[in-house]
């Protein structure tokens, strides 16, 4: 029995009924029906996205595309994840050979040598700086540059604290100024004392008693 291929018709060996007892397709292959074709459509050699079937009413095999999203390879080095669309094979995303780019950077990948490389993105393209103290980063020459956050009206516990911004979470922070040691303050508690200066803790400390000898009663 010759075995059945696209576009071609089944020698049924005289009288016999097209596929016989089931030919010897069935015993072979993949595990496929053979159906009234009398042999593995399946096994048909296709271009990527076809397949081979066997269509019950002409006892023909035929070529068929292949289901939307059926896994494929469209022979590019720079495309992974192929996938099939329509009977035809389409690239998928572009392959970044498992590189990293910085914020700032971006992989190209180069078919005829089959590598990748990183590339700066265009100055002025927005980013996402790791100093969460940075604001309205944009790239400038492949680092992510941004504003400093002011916090100059940030709350402070006295005279003796500076507000900062903290990298790691993008809070104004109030730390001790060191250059602010001994410098006069206000601070806070006993209001009667007077002079008041900052301590290297950044307490607002000492001063003298204020002189009220000068009031007079009654």
């Amino acid at each position: 029995m010759t075995a059945c291929a696209s576009g071609e018709t089944i020698d049924g060996g005289g009288n016999s009924p097209v596929g016989g007892n089931g030919g010897d397709g069935g015993s072979g292959g993949t595990g496929g029906s053979t159906g009234s074709c009398g042999t593995d459509c399946t096994q048909i050699a296709t271009p990527a996205c076809q397949v081979g079937q066997c269509n019950e009413q002409t006892g023909q095999c035929e070529v068929v595309a292949d289901a939307d999203g059926a896994s494929c390879d469209d022979g590019l080095f720079c495309s992974v994840n192929d996938a099939c669309s329509g009977g035809q094979c389409v690239g998928g995303p572009q392959n970044d050979c498992s590189l990293t780019p910085d914020e700032c950077e971006a992989i190209t990948c180069d078919e005829q040598s089959q590598s990748c490389a990183s590339a700066s993105v265009p100055n002025g393209s927005g980013c996402i700086s790791t100093d969460l103290c940075q604001t309205n980063a944009t790239c400038t020459n492949g680092l992510c540059i941004g504003q400093e956050k002011d916090c100059f009206f940030s709350p402070v516990p006295n005279e003796c604290y500076n507000s900062v911004c903290n990298p790691q979470n993008g809070e104004c922070e109030p730390v001790v100024n060191p250059g602010a040691r001994g410098d006069p303050c206000a601070g806070s508690g006993d209001l009667c004392m007077g002079n008041k200066a900052c301590d290297n803790a950044g307490a607002c400390r000492g001063g003298t008693p204020k002189d009220c000898t000068h009031l007079t009663v009654g």
